[in-house]
């Protein structure tokens, strides 16, 4: 386990669906180890346009409360997750870190480039 607090870039983010009725023990582990190294921990779910299906049973509120019941201290945050498709893997990357900076988060981060 690294040591907590040794810079200001110590945050991890996590983006998933997370579109199940019970977090698996991949998820908790996932998000287990993302807590153990970084002092702070983002987390954004991805969401749908198209709600009610069979790929996306669970809308954004039952989602997040039941990761925030489980992980209290993971800050919890939506992105869509369809407009990659649409638009391109480089647009979505750059609403991700628009979704970063909007949680203060950009400043802190190292530079992405994207290929």
């Amino acid at each position: 386990m690294k040591e907590k607090g040794t810079k200001p870039t110590d945050v991890g983010v996590i983006v998933g669906r997370f579109q199940v009725n019970e977090l698996h023990d991949a998820h908790t582990d996932l998000i287990t180890s993302v807590l153990n190294k970084h002092d702070r921990v983002l987390l954004f779910l991805g969401n749908s346009i198209i709600r009610n299906t069979l790929n996306n049973p669970l809308d954004y509120r039952a989602r997040r409360a039941m990761i925030a019941e489980k992980f209290p201290t993971v800050e919890i945050h939506y992105i869509n997750d369809n407009p990659w498709i649409l638009l391109g893997l480089r647009i979505w990357i750059s609403l991700l870190l628009n979704s970063c900076f909007q949680c203060r988060l950009l400043h802190y981060m190292a530079p992405v480039i994207v290929s």
